[in-house]
């Protein structure tokens, strides 16, 4: 009998530890306790660690951890192929913490190369389902999925999605005393907002940002908070506040085209259609990201802007250029539904992958268990006949 308890428990042993979330390199580890507080410091210390050649589960963590480091010090990603790599062995391991994250961070990567790819919300409800499947309480991860989940909903005009999700985000940053965090979800949830023609609501969030910023919060979003004041003033046309808002931007090259753009619709609904032209035009010189539906919208304005001035040859050439974006942004969008269909191939046969593994794995503990089941009676049988012959 004794035989039979120690090959038994030696058995569940043995399928316990296969269970278990592996132990990462120490090194690594401490950079994850500060990578929150210290996310700079963490950047400096995992670029510098080149003695390490890691493996396996710690080379998934440390590119985890490198792509987190880099997100928080406003790195410019151009592809996503580190962090693809990690989500795809925590994809498969039993560590549902480090999965989440992965898989949270391989969509930020994917918004930071393209805001346009249709595979990320897809990517956060994943991570977001993880999360709240497991029990995990993560504040600053589940913030995150909020975030950009309102983000990518408002993009799509989906508005009160978006303001859903921003809200959530609003709660969990300000019960985190995250104000940072908590400054910007409350700029992008005015925003939202105002788009949904709540723009007392978006006053009353700016308010709020005002008096965080007062307090020394969230000071690095100035010029986003300037924008989102212009924008709101210029809806509830108060156009002299929209201006003076707007002439407080930044000279920085990437508000640019922002400020270009507001002063043009400000100048336009004011009949300044000389002016609304020259700031429309700088709206479109300034503006660096390729953006088809931007520049479609843009020109439609030009051509409109050039109608009123009675100009309907240069109307009618700016209205080609506009046709021309649209047709560029559809054939992008065109573009994105395939690799999205074709992501979508690669991850349903990653899941088949993943269930076919997890089905060899529970017919090997069921082989291996019975094996020890069948050993453990001819062990006890063989005793017992030994047993008898020394009776006999």
């Amino acid at each position: 009998m004794k035989h039979i308890l120690f090959i038994a428990l030696s058995a569940t042993m043995m399928l316990t530890a296969s269970c278990r979330r592996p132990d990462y390199d120490q090194f690594l580890s401490s950079q994850d306790s500060i990578i929150l507080t210290d996310p700079k410091l963490v950047l400096e210390n995992l670029e510098a660690d080149t003695l390490h050649k890691y493996k396996g589960g710690d080379e998934a963590y440390y590119n985890l951890l490198l792509t987190m480091a880099r997100d928080k010090n406003y790195y410019q990603f151009d592809n996503d192929s580190l962090i693809s790599v990690s989500q795809k062995w925590f994809s498969h391991s039993r560590d549902l913490y480090n999965q989440a994250r992965s898989t949270l961070y391989l969509g930020l990567v994917r918004y930071r190369v393209d805001t346009r790819d249709t595979s990320i919300p897809g990517l956060l409800l994943d991570a977001e389902k993880v999360l709240t499947e497991s029990g995990i309480n993560d504040l600053s991860v589940a913030a995150l999925i909020e975030s950009y989940l309102g983000v990518l909903y408002y993009r799509e005009s989906e508005y009160l999605n978006a303001e859903k999700h921003l809200k959530s985000a609003v709660y969990i940053n300000e019960t985190r005393g995250a104000s940072s965090n908590l400054v910007a979800n409350l700029i992008d949830l005015s925003n939202i907002l105002v788009a949904d023609h709540k723009a007392d609501e978006a006053t009353d969030c700016l308010d709020r940002v005002a008096l965080i910023m007062d307090a020394g919060g969230g000071v690095e979003y100035q010029d986003r908070y300037i924008n989102a004041r212009a924008v709101c003033c210029n809806y509830s046309e108060d156009y002299k506040a929209a201006l003076e808002w707007a002439r407080m931007l930044a000279s920085q090259q990437e508000y640019e085209s922002r400020k270009a753009q507001l002063l043009s619709q400000i100048f336009q609904k004011l009949v300044e259609t000389d002016i609304a032209l020259f700031d429309k035009q700088a709206a479109i010189d300034n503006r660096r990201q390729d953006d088809s539906l931007f520049y479609y919208v843009h020109y439609h304005g030009l051509a409109e802007l050039y109608a009123e001035k009675g100009d309907y040859m240069r109307a009618y050439e700016e209205s080609c250029n506009a046709f021309d974006w649209l047709m560029m942004s559809a054939e992008k969008r065109k573009e994105n539904r395939i690799a999205e269909l074709e992501k979508k191939y690669d991850i349903s046969m990653k899941y088949v992958e993943k269930s076919e593994l997890r089905q060899s794995r529970l017919i090997f503990a069921v082989i291996l268990f019975a094996l020890l089941f069948v050993a453990a009676l001819v062990a006890l049988f063989y005793v017992r006949t030994l047993t008898r012959k020394r009776d006999l």
